[in-house]
């Protein structure tokens, strides 16, 4: 199976939250864009950028905000978004948003292993509270910062392996 790289840019993470969020795989959005896999994980890797002709497949086909894929403003699906209650479909300034910070204190500690031991306490407040004020800086629907949760939660998963050991044979030996 191939390896999924940490997104490099913001429109490659967008582009990696657009498709979590309509819960297709890579192949699927893919085809259903009559694109090629590879171009697609390279545009989600920030290795190179979409052309027009992609976004417009992926607003037309999925009614994903070019404004947002493009430069992070608005919300990700302005047709779904405006079907929910206003709370839920744009930021709250004034009260935080209690269900996504639960879901935060819950993927932080899921991802280090479901043990608060790992991370010292002001560690783990810390990685919490910058996750949070960052989901809310970045998204301004409630839908839209939870996939960025998952997103951000994947990368902290990858980020807390740890690194493969060199394989054996053919190196030098040091003496």
């Amino acid at each position: 199976m191939a390896r999924d790289l940490k997104p490099k840019t913001p429109l490659a993470e967008r582009l990696v939250a657009a498709r979590l969020y309509l819960q297709l795989g890579r192949d699927d959005l893919a085809k259903a864009l009559g694109w090629n896999r590879s171009t697609l994980a390279k545009y989600e890797q920030g290795a190179s950028q979409p052309d027009f002709g992609f976004l417009d497949r992926l607003q037309d086909g999925f009614g994903i905000s070019l404004d947002w894929v493009i430069t992070g403003r608005g919300v990700m699906c302005p047709d779904q978004d405006a079907a929910q209650p206003a709370a839920e479909s744009s930021a709250v300034p004034q009260g935080m948003d209690e269900g996504l910070l639960a879901a935060v204190i819950e993927g932080v500690i899921e991802a280090h292993g479901g043990e608060l031991s790992r991370l010292p306490s002001p560690q783990l407040g810390r990685a919490i509270a910058l996750m949070y004020a960052d989901l809310v800086a970045t998204y301004d629907s409630h839908a839209d910062r939870m996939v960025g949760l998952r997103l951000a939660l994947r990368n902290v998963c990858r980020d807390l392996l740890p690194p493969k050991a060199p394989g054996r044979g053919g190196g030098k030996r040091l003496v």
